[in-house]
């Protein structure tokens, strides 16, 4: 597993580390989770220019990205709906969205396709 793959897991793990951090209340517990979740964040942009400066790009990396992204993000916006961050119904169409994504993806991945993830 490359380095690149280990950040991509390592943001995939961060995921009960947030959704702690937001719903367990304690000072300044906003604070924590939104900083845990912006330096998982960064973790996106450094595993994707790892992994193309060094040219260790893998199918499992191309697969786990996109997935530890969308565990991130979408369980982040349904934690944040109580608080009134964001409405349900917006969290709603995001998260059926990201369903349809990633349904295609897995049918392309039955094809023998890999459909990685792009730069935006």
């Amino acid at each position: 597993m490359t380095l690149a793959d280990q950040l991509t897991v390592a943001r995939a793990a961060a995921v009960p580390v947030v959704v702690a951090l937001f719903t367990i209340d304690f000072p300044h517990h906003h604070f924590w989770g939104a900083s845990v979740f912006a330096v998982a964040m960064m973790t996106d942009q450094v595993d994707g220019w790892l992994a193309r400066r060094s040219g260790t790009s893998s199918d499992l990396g191309r697969i786990l990205d996109p997935v530890a992204d969308k565990l991130l993000v979408m369980t982040t916006l349904v934690v944040l709906v109580p608080t009134g961050v964001f409405p349900a119904w917006m969290v709603a169409a995001i998260v059926a969205r990201e369903f349809l994504i990633s349904g295609l993806r897995l049918a392309a991945l039955e094809r023998g396709v890999v459909v990685a993830a792009r730069d935006l």
